[in-house]
């Protein structure tokens, strides 16, 4: 159990975790955005698969960085990798390799790694996959707490609205919690209702 937790935390995939929640906090601000736009108070289904629609199409400029998940792997695996063995050092524990190298040995002397060219980074449909899976972690996290945000913040105002006097001709109003857009409306008459900023 505690080898598989140490194989969770790897700088990979706390890199990709981060990425994931940079992602997910993208797909939030773009969700209360367009879930604001529709000018109803409350849950509606089709004003939910809008906004929703709105946060995963946000996504899709940022698949230029298809193999940013594997910025760790392409540094430790390539590029660090590369650099050791081009001045005749292991690979993985950075041993010096000049005199084993002369002698002809195919291992590392002090860690057991064979001693070969590092295999130059290729894009497989594996990276690509990845991908596709921390974006659409990231679209399900950003657009449920989007929702939640919204939603607790129409019913705080609702709250707000029955806590106070109702029964005055009074109107209630108050900007909505940010990143939402536009303010929250009661009137006797008219009940609750959303007006966009101008």
């Amino acid at each position: 159990m505690l080898r598989s937790l140490a194989m969770f935390f790897t700088r990979g995939n706390l890199f990709r975790s981060l990425l994931m929640l940079i992602l997910a906090a993208h797909v939030f601000y773009m969700y209360c955005l367009a879930r604001t736009w529709g000018g109803e108070i409350g849950f509606h289904a089709g004003q939910t698969v809008i906004a929703a629609g709105f946060g995963l199409i946000m996504l899709v400029p940022l698949l230029w960085a298809v193999t940013v998940p594997d910025w760790p792997e392409i540094y430790t695996r390539n590029i660090r990798d590369r650099r050791r063995y081009q001045r005749s050092r292991c690979t993985a524990c950075d041993y010096d390799l000049r005199g084993i190298k002369e002698t002809g040995e195919t291992i590392c002397a002090e860690c057991g790694t064979p001693i070969a060219e590092p295999v130059p980074y290729q894009f497989t449909f594996g990276i690509f996959k990845k991908f596709i899976l921390i974006n659409l972690l990231a679209w399900i996290i950003g657009a449920s707490s989007g929702e939640m945000w919204v939603f607790t913040d129409e019913v705080a105002f609702q709250r707000e609205v029955f806590e106070a006097n109702t029964n005055e001709e009074k109107a209630y109003f108050r900007e909505r919690r940010w990143p939402a857009v536009g303010s929250l409306y009661w009137t006797k008459s008219l009940g609750f209702y959303t007006r966009s900023s101008e």
